[in-house]
């Protein structure tokens, strides 16, 4: 009986582990499509996608989401792509993160034509999904932080957009490792809605 208990253990610890192996694979597998720079980027892309990432009190964007919307603008003065969707939670007047978006980049000399929103971007699944189903994007350069950046690849890809990453860490963030841990399950659960298509 034991000996019975033990093989069961074993064999739950082995498919732990393939499950564990498998998840970082599938994780960090778009790894070598990250840039930081635009010193090595060569690519032609039709879009520009930035991912909502909340509002400080009033309309401003947060911290995170304005060192996004700049690269962003950068990257769209710097000739990367003409075009730029904004995805956000966009669900009310009182919390509207893609009218901030909008707004901050059309002060930030961007073309208020070359911008198209997304107001049901309410999660890195659902910004990527409707890139692909509603706005019918085929490729695109994803702007965010490191920490979210190889969830937002995976996603995108996965679902048919051919997508590179641009890192937009300019600052310091308050509360990055608890974004970080968070980011374990976040990705664990955008895995499970890949698979299985929402």
């Amino acid at each position: 009986m034991k000996k019975s208990i033990k093989y069961i253990l074993l064999a739950i610890f082995i498919i732990l582990v393939i499950f564990y192996l498998f998840f970082v694979y599938e994780r960090y597998k778009f790894n070598d499509r990250i840039y930081n720079s635009l010193d090595n980027f060569n690519k032609n892309v039709d879009y520009i996608i930035v991912f909502g990432a909340g509002l400080k009190s009033g309309d401003q964007p947060s911290d995170i989401l304005a060192d996004r919307l700049n690269v962003a603008v950068n990257l769209y003065k710097q000739g990367v792509s003409k075009k730029i969707l904004m995805s956000g939670d966009g669900s009310s007047d009182a919390h509207n993160e893609v009218e901030v978006m909008f707004k901050y980049a059309v002060n930030k000399g961007v073309n208020s034509n070359d911008i198209i929103v997304d107001n049901e971007g309410y999660d890195t699944y659902s910004t990527c999904l409707h890139a692909k189903k509603v706005f019918n994007i085929n490729n695109a350069i994803l702007v965010t932080q490191a920490y979210h950046i190889n969830r937002a690849l995976y996603v995108c890809n996965e679902l048919g957009i051919d997508s590179y990453g641009f890192t937009s860490d300019l600052n310091r963030y308050i509360d990055i490792n608890r974004f970080k841990f968070r980011e374990n399950f976040a990705f664990l659960k955008s895995f499970f809605e890949v698979k299985f298509e929402k």
